[in-house]
């Protein structure tokens, strides 16, 4: 709908499946043209817990969250914790942003991903010359179009 708003994530239960899949997307790719020479997929292989730092939002613990939601979240902090990783809660004001960027960005990329299909170029084209003016025949072709 909004390529530039698909992002691949890991999400698994056991960490080695995580790691597993990390491998398998992290590093260079060459035909990607959003990949990063520079990246290696290796750089994530030898890290200490110990040495990590996870974040979470206040604003998204704030209302309107689900209760188990909620609780499922702290369960998942506490089980970071106790692997020794650091866990804080951090002011993140520009989240309540998120979903008016999102609303505003989402419909704009969609008109454009979805103008090709307009009939002009693909699929429903007729003569010009068929109609009375060149509105007219926009609006005929790009509706059959649609």
């Amino acid at each position: 709908m909004a390529s530039s708003l698909d992002q691949v994530g890991v999400m698994t239960k056991p960490i080695d499946d995580a790691k597993l899949l990390l491998r398998a997307i992290s590093g260079y790719d060459p035909k990607d043209s959003q990949s990063d020479k520079k990246a290696d997929s290796r750089d994530h292989e030898n890290i200490d817990a110990k040495s990590l730092k996870v974040a979470i939002a206040k604003e998204v613990l704030a209302e309107g969250l689900d209760p188990k939601v909620k609780q499922r979240l702290m369960d998942a902090a506490d089980k970071l914790r106790a692997a020794g990783i650091t866990v804080e809660e951090v002011d993140l004001p520009v989240l309540s942003y998120a979903v008016p960027m999102y609303y505003t960005l989402m419909p704009a990329e969609v008109s454009t991903n979805m103008a090709r299909f307009d009939g002009v170029r693909f699929g429903h084209q007729e003569t010009t010359f068929d109609h009375g003016d060149i509105m007219k025949y926009y609006e005929k072709v790009r509706t059959a179009g649609f």
